[in-house]
């Protein structure tokens, strides 16, 4: 921890599918609480894996088809770039950045789950704050936030899913993960 400048770790030793120990070291917060084993904490990334194994139970169920454009779940009257964060709290990205560049049709979530969208991480840091593809959809790897919350807008626009309550009925639920959420919740 001293040579990462690592504040808090928390362990969890796992052998054949049981917790056989878990430890927690440093501190939680600024305020130097100590961490412990059972403070909540802010997942970030991990939770595109879990993201993913919903989208592939949709798969299965034949509710998506990874190499299916997501125009074809989004409303034909509202394509992508008509979705703006002014006017759509709920777009989670400047999809009208996208206004002019068609390459967007071609998007699936194949595409998007494999980082090879072309976006950055997300779109703030651009330069200019603007989203947009930078290089031929597939053709590289490039970690992409923004390309994963997109395929979130499309099961929640194009499907009607609330990705939120399913994880927590298909995943979380039925692990006992009864602390785990998508959404921060006081007192949990």
């Amino acid at each position: 921890m001293s040579g990462t400048g690592t504040r808090g770790l928390a362990v969890a030793v796992i052998e054949k599918g049981q917790v056989v120990l878990t430890k927690a070291y440093g501190v939680r917060n600024a305020a130097n609480e100590s961490l412990e084993i059972d403070t909540v904490m802010y997942g970030a990334s991990l939770t595109k894996a879990a993201f993913a194994y919903l989208a592939m139970q949709l798969v299965d169920e034949g509710r998506l088809d990874l190499d299916k454009s997501i125009s074809d779940y989004l409303p034909m009257s509202m394509p992508l770039p008509s979705y703006s964060l002014d006017a759509d709290a709920r777009a989670y990205a400047p999809w009208s950045n996208l206004t002019g560049d068609e390459r967007w049709r071609n998007i699936t979530p194949r595409i998007l789950f494999t980082h090879g969208v072309g976006f950055v991480n997300f779109h703030f840091v651009e330069p200019d704050g603007k989203l947009r593809i930078h290089f031929a959809l597939g053709s590289r790897y490039a970690y992409s936030g923004a390309g994963i919350m997109l395929m979130q807008f499309v099961l929640e626009r194009g499907l009607g899913i609330d990705v939120g309550l399913e994880m927590q009925q298909r995943l979380f639920e039925p692990n006992n993960m009864t602390r785990t959420s998508l959404k921060p919740r006081n007192g949990s």
